[in-house]
């Protein structure tokens, strides 16, 4: 599997934790944005994921190239769901699966994420 990784523009503040987890295609341009370098070859999937996962301001996300959502920042538990249902047969209305964690209930008012 490979994949291709998208950088939210106006979510990211520009910590720079993922062109220092995956330097061999992220790299910083002046203002300490990333700049992303092609795709995402099958080896470096690990390298990327865990970059997607520790970015702060959670703007940036693997896509595989087939067209099924990965993971991102935050979406531990809800890729987890996600392939969980999928493997159950689990067939999705216009493609959204809204996962609400315990720990996300604020004011009694779940947030959820979209997938």
């Amino acid at each position: 599997m490979s994949g291709t990784l998208r950088v939210d523009p106006v979510a990211c503040t520009g910590h720079g934790i993922c062109a220092d987890l995956l330097p061999e295609l992220i790299s910083r341009d002046e203002w300490g944005f990333p700049v992303i370098h092609g795709d995402v070859p099958a080896a470096l999937i690990p390298h990327a994921r865990r970059a997607a996962r520790a970015c702060p301001a959670l703007a940036l996300r693997l896509v595989p190239l087939r067209g099924i959502p990965a993971v991102g920042a935050g979406d531990d538990l809800a890729a987890r769901i996600l392939d969980a249902a999928r493997a159950d047969g689990l067939r999705l209305s216009g493609g959204v699966l809204v996962v609400c964690r315990a720990d996300a209930v604020a004011g009694g008012r779940a947030q959820g994420e979209q997938l």
